[in-house]
């Protein structure tokens, strides 16, 4: 039996047509609007160059406190090295003008690329080791991507630290660098204002230890224990840090948030 063709005319085709036309329309207009051209914009008529289809968001507020972070700026270390509650919003000023959208946008795809490289990395060298594989030439390129990647994130740190200290003084710039270099020990910021060997970050996190176990009623005093923790929190420049970050960090902290915005 043949199969029905139904008229262009029957009513539910018409309804059809209705419904598929504005669809149509819209996908032409976002085409068109895609296609401006920058002189329609700009109001000059003497360039044809066609406007960006899309522009990077800036970061958001979070987004931009986190990167500061990672440069080393926290509210806490602008505190330590004596940047005023009232000066902050001028620290984040700066920084915000580095990292804009597609700088923000190009770090989180370089943290993308050194978790992948980095886990690529890993799993070629375990099969090596084991024997599973002899792709030696491959690792060595897995090795330069990682480093590649790793210090073009490193350049955008930088240039973010250097754009948002522009207006500290000498003396902070070494701080804050001293405190960066220094992120990973275990010790308050005020402790952190210059290198120390191993032992002594040892003997200082076994000392703080020892103090929140003395609190806590656990164990009886040991003045051996804080030997190295007391010289440390004694010299000069630890006590003016300490100083600043008590008087002075919740403010900035405040501050800090305020001016990164939500």
């Amino acid at each position: 039996m043949p199969r029905h063709t139904r008229s262009a005319n029957h009513p539910k085709s018409k309804r059809r047509g209705q419904v598929l036309l504005p669809l149509l329309a819209g996908v032409v207009t976002l085409g068109t609007v895609g296609l401006v051209s920058w002189s329609s914009l700009s109001g000059s008529e003497s360039t044809s160059t066609t406007a960006p289809l899309f522009s990077y968001l800036p970061p958001t507020g979070p987004e931009l406190a986190v990167a500061m972070a990672r440069a080393g700026l926290t509210p806490e270390a602008l505190a330590a090295v004596g940047v005023a509650s009232n000066d902050i919003d001028d620290v984040v000023a700066d920084a915000r003008t580095e990292y804009d959208g597609a700088t923000h946008a190009s770090l989180t795809t370089l943290d993308t690329d050194i978790r992948t490289a980095r886990a690529a990395h890993r799993e070629l060298a375990r099969d090596i080791r084991s024997g599973q594989s002899d792709d030696t030439a491959g690792l060595a390129t897995l090795a330069s991507d990682l480093a590649t990647y790793e210090g073009q994130r490193d350049t955008i740190l930088a240039d973010l630290y250097e754009a948002a200290t522009a207006d500290l003084t000498n003396d902070q710039k070494t701080l804050l660098a001293s405190f960066k270099a220094n992120e990973d020990c275990t010790a308050p910021i005020a402790l952190k204002w210059k290198s120390r060997t191993d032992a002594d970050w040892v003997a200082i996190r076994t000392g703080l230890a020892h103090e929140r176990m003395v609190a806590k009623g656990i164990d009886e005093q040991d003045d051996d224990l804080l030997t190295t923790l007391n010289a440390a929190r004694n010299e000069p420049t630890s006590s003016t840090c300490q100083g600043r970050v008590t008087a002075s960090c919740a403010a900035c902290t405040t501050a800090f948030y305020d001016a990164c915005g939500e």
